[in-house]
């Protein structure tokens, strides 16, 4: 049986295991500490790990593994940390808790260690690096942990540059003198804060895709019923099943609201149809087309928005 290192679970026995190879299913028991592992077929592989400060981290190559965190695992010392694991080469596919997950070669997913959670490879052969760093980095990030746990996403370049130094780390860390291993303190901390930064301006991107798909689709639903007077706020938030607080959200920093939309669309509207010659509606039944409840409410705002009133804007434009 190979001899290797478990100070990212045990303590500080070792501070270093580079490239330390496994072969059956001893190797395999033993290397199942924090999670149960499994693979289909004979157990191969290398492992490195390394600790820096508060942050553990290891790499595996090698066969695919299932992976399962139980509640007989929880407790131990990694129960206050969560897991960034960036995928080098492969694919898994998991769950933690009701979200489901899958992650390729170039993107990371996230676990957290006090909660069960289970995945497994999708491919011949993987290559992952693991970080476990602390579940208070993680709110120091500006981040829940709930929120992170489960989640994947892309790399950036920066820190796709920052998973080969962590590799370099691993495989060079048993030679390096001890003050430079007290110097990769520090660095590796931002590294992990690097990576959780790349799942922030993720989020916030797809926030913002999310608002302008939401107010796209808002615009074009009060382009297509704007004459419906029964067309609210409430009314586009119910059609569209999303809650009112959402709607309100995706017009934040636009400076108009849902309600100011529908109204100014029925004005514009309302004037385009006052403005045609050959129109012979009367400003009432323009006022009922174009989605108000009367006359006198749609002379109100028209007043309000063009400065004069129905009558007065349709004889000027119109000659009449």
């Amino acid at each position: 049986m190979a001899e290797f290192n478990h100070s990212y679970v045990v303590g500080e026995r070792q501070r270093w295991s580079t490239g330390t190879p496994l072969s059956g299913e001893q190797d395999l028991r033993e290397l199942s500490v924090a999670v149960g592992l499994a693979c289909d077929g004979r157990f191969s592989g290398r492992f490195w790990t390394g600790h820096a400060g508060s942050v553990v981290f290891s790499r595996y190559v090698g066969v695919p593994l299932h992976l399962e965190r139980t509640s007989a695992h929880l407790g131990d010392m990694l129960s206050g940390y969560i897991r960034l694991g960036i995928v080098l080469r492969g694919q898994w596919v998991g769950t933690q808790g009701s979200r489901e997950f899958s992650a390729s070669a170039g993107h990371v997913v996230a676990n957290r260690y006090d909660e069960p959670w289970s995945m497994e490879a999708r491919s011949s052969d993987i290559d992952n690096i693991d970080l476990f760093v602390p579940l208070s980095l993680v709110r120091a990030a500006g981040l829940d942990p709930s929120d992170v746990s489960g989640r994947t996403w892309k790399l950036s370049a920066f820190t796709t540059a920052a998973a080969g130094f962590i590799s370099s780390v691993l495989t060079e860390g048993v030679h390096l003198d001890p003050v430079r291993v007290l110097r990769l303190d520090g660095v590796m901390t931002r590294i992990a804060m690097l990576l959780l930064d790349d799942l922030r301006d993720t989020s916030a991107a797809a926030q913002i895709s999310h608002r302008d798909q939401l107010r796209s689709q808002v615009l074009k639903l009060i382009d297509a019923q704007f004459g419906d007077p029964q067309l609210t706020a409430r009314a586009i938030a119910d059609r569209l099943n999303v809650s009112q607080r959402s709607l309100f959200r995706a017009f934040e920093g636009t400076d108009t609201t849902v309600s100011e939309l529908i109204r100014s669309t029925r004005l514009d509207r309302a004037a385009s149809e006052l403005s045609r010659p050959e129109s012979s509606k009367t400003i009432a039944a323009v006022a009922r087309s174009h989605g108000f409840s009367g006359a006198d409410t749609f002379a109100r705002n028209f007043q309000a928005r063009f400065d004069e009133s129905p009558s007065q804007f349709r004889n000027r434009v119109t000659g009449g």
